[in-house]
């Protein structure tokens, strides 16, 4: 399943995915099958909404933030779309994951960890499109994110809390537009985009690096749809990474002696 793709490297996939995205090369088109009723099935399987930037600031001293970029929104599971909701068109419903890389600043600066948040399939975690033309192409319509929420594992060692809510059932309207273009073989590329209003809750969990310390941070992230990166692009991704550090590291230790000769 292209789902798969997602979720490929149990140990690296977090990062790994994180990295490929943030890396700069060309985003992938998002391709999807025709449904047989001349328009595509959303969400699009094996392609992922990737935002710009997540954000708390409140809770933390002045002048320091914990920065999400690149997070990443998708995995989809459970997947089902059904015709109605606010747009007149159809409501989409999922479960998915949203994946953050998370780098502190200020005096946080050195603080760094990878989190993969679990949107549950349980109705809160949906968005709504706008009627289409069916075999008409390009179809051009409006989108909206209706809930986003999600949350870390309760034993988290930095957070006792850290959950997200988004969408326009809080009262965040997050709008949105898709377009699909057909290729002539039964196929449609989806360019899509959204603005997702949103709200990180946090309290620190004891003995961690955020302990003593909550807040809630209320932002807009921009979210564009691109396709997953191919298992072959993540594991080159994988082995660059780990490359780059072994480096790293036999510099520092290729000094360590000549500063302990200078001592």
């Amino acid at each position: 399943m292209d789902t798969d793709r997602f979720l490929l490297l149990p140990a690296l996939s977090l990062a790994t995915l994180t990295l490929a995205f943030a890396s700069g090369a060309p985003a992938a088109p998002c391709v999807a099958p025709d449904n047989g009723a001349g328009t595509a099935t959303l969400p699009i399987a094996g392609c992922v909404y990737e935002g710009d930037v997540l954000r708390i600031t409140d809770g933390l001293p002045p002048g320091t933030t914990i920065d999400m970029a690149s997070p990443i929104f998708g995995g989809w599971s459970n997947a089902s779309e059904t015709t109605g909701g606010p747009l007149s068109g159809n409501v989409q419903q999922y479960g998915a994951h949203l994946l953050l890389q998370m780098a502190g600043t200020g005096t946080l600066a050195g603080f760094s960890r990878s989190i993969d948040l679990l949107l549950p399939d349980d109705g809160t975690n949906h968005m709504a499109s706008g009627p289409r033309t069916p075999n008409a192409s390009p179809q051009t319509f409006d989108i909206e994110v209706l809930g986003l929420r999600g949350q870390a594992n309760p034993a988290d060692p930095d957070f006792g809390l850290l959950r997200i809510v988004g969408g326009s059932d809080s009262g965040m309207y997050s709008p949105g537009t898709t377009q699909l273009t057909s290729d002539g073989a039964g196929h449609w590329t989806a360019d899509s985009f959204f603005d997702l209003t949103y709200r990180i809750d946090f309290i620190g969990a004891p003995g961690g690096a955020l302990a003593g310390r909550s807040g809630s941070t209320n932002g807009v992230a921009h979210f564009v749809l691109r396709a997953v990166p191919e298992p072959s692009t993540l594991l080159l991704t994988a082995f660059g990474a780990c490359a780059l550090g072994g480096v790293r590291r036999r510099r520092r230790s290729s000094r360590a002696p000549a500063r302990r000769a200078r001592g």
